[in-house]
């Protein structure tokens, strides 16, 4: 069983605002891609690796080092044990050449253990396309070279007819399930 943290994230006009779930131990990198395919989930992936991303903790002011590997647990300066708690706040900004300059506030509304094989990460509520950006998050391993590149769906054992079309809406409807319960 994994630790899980679900980061309520909001843009500062307002046009954007969605809650992810993510394993503690997910890289800022990684947050970093997760919140690029909620925002613009037909963005390519090489579009999204060549930003350039910040992660700001809200608290001490402080960035956080070397974001390409700092896991999520270990960006708060001031905790006194490496680990995410409700509270922690993140300043995000990502700039790239065609698409300019973001800025986002991430905050830890939930942290619960769950299972971080099938369903993690995950966009579980917002102002977004949640089934396209769970669609892609569903199969998307986020490594990026090498026979674990990419995941599939858990799989599911059903009566005859059933299709496709309803396994997929299955595993997005799990994909909505929130840390908090609601």
């Amino acid at each position: 069983m994994a630790t899980l943290a679900q980061l309520r994230v909001s843009d500062p006009d307002g046009r954007a605002s969605f809650e992810i779930v993510v394993s503690e131990s997910t890289t800022m990198f990684n947050v970093h891609r997760v919140l690029q395919f909620c925002i613009k989930p037909s963005q390519p992936d090489a579009l999204i690796d060549s930003k350039a991303f910040t992660f700001t903790h809200v608290a001490s002011g402080k960035e956080v080092r070397g974001p390409k590997s700092t896991q999520l647990y270990r960006g708060n300066p001031n905790a006194k044990h490496a680990a995410v708690e409700v509270g922690d706040a993140y300043t995000y900004e990502a700039a790239g050449k065609k698409t300019g300059k973001e800025r986002y506030m991430l905050e830890v509304v939930a942290v619960g253990g769950g299972d971080d094989k099938y369903y993690v990460p995950r966009c579980v509520s917002g102002n977004i396309n949640l089934d396209a950006v769970n669609r892609k998050l569903l199969t998307r391993r986020f490594r990026k070279t090498g026979p674990m590149a990419s995941k599939k769906p858990p799989e599911v054992w059903c009566f005859a007819g059933v299709s496709n079309a309803q396994l997929m809406a299955s595993h997005l409807a799990a994909m909505q399930q929130s840390l908090t319960g609601f």
